[in-house]
């Protein structure tokens, strides 16, 4: 195809595309927090779809979880604008909200939001956390705030493979053990507000050898 038709068709597209209700929110972050309720009533007012009414209530969830007001946002913009990466990362926070599966994951990503305002954590560690919520159903969460100070986890439980694909726990002699970032998802998402009991020493990780050439069984003279 010609680049010029490309080009032509791209600008078509830029002037002609409404701006949808993700982008429209995005940008309520961005500009200034003082106005940020009048402008988000003023999109509630645009709503017409069900998946509009499902990132409301998301959002409203999200919001109402976090007891955020003026100064809440107001301390988010300071943090979004020291990232060096506002957009991308208003765009992300907007987009994981737009996600949720589980209405009772929202406070649980709202309070994550929370820990980053309060320097408990940065974005990179964030966004790893806020994918991990989004993996797993509810019913792990609940599992692994209730036993994460047990420091181990039996290798048949239901919850390993999991916890094991999104970095929860990692493999020692006779079954697994919690690793830091599970720590952090109970202690500033799950269960914020409330320390969490961190072993004093850690269980040593289980190394695993990989065969060398010379531990190679030598199958030739056996056919």
């Amino acid at each position: 195809m010609n680049k010029d038709l490309l080009q032509e068709i791209g600008t078509e597209l830029k002037n002609n595309t409404k701006t949808t209700l993700l982008e429209a929110l995005i940008n309520c972050f961005i500009q200034d927090s003082v106005d940020f309720g009048k402008n988000i009533i003023e999109l509630l007012h645009q709503t017409r779809s069900i998946p509009d009414m499902i990132l409301w209530n998301n959002f409203y969830l999200f919001l109402q979880e976090g007891k955020f007001d003026y100064d809440v946002l107001r301390k988010l913009a300071v943090k979004l604008e020291e990232s060096g990466n506002k957009k991308e990362n208003v765009t992300s926070i907007v987009y994981t909200v737009n996600r949720i599966d589980d209405p009772r994951k929202a406070k649980y990503i709202s309070w994550l939001t929370l820990s980053v305002i309060d320097n408990d954590m940065d974005f990179d560690k964030y966004f790893r956390l806020v994918k991990a919520i989004e993996n797993f159903v509810y019913a792990d969460l609940v599992y692994l705030s209730e036993n994460v100070e047990n420091v181990t986890i039996d290798s048949n439980n239901s919850h390993i493979d999991d916890f094991l694909a999104n970095g929860m726990i990692y493999r020692i002699d006779g079954g697994f053990a919690y690793t830091d970032k599970a720590y952090d998802l109970v202690e500033y998402g799950i269960k914020r507000g409330h320390s969490v009991r961190r072993p004093e020493e850690k269980p040593e990780r289980q190394i695993i050898e990989m065969a060398t050439d010379e531990d190679a069984i030598d199958f030739t003279g056996m056919f």
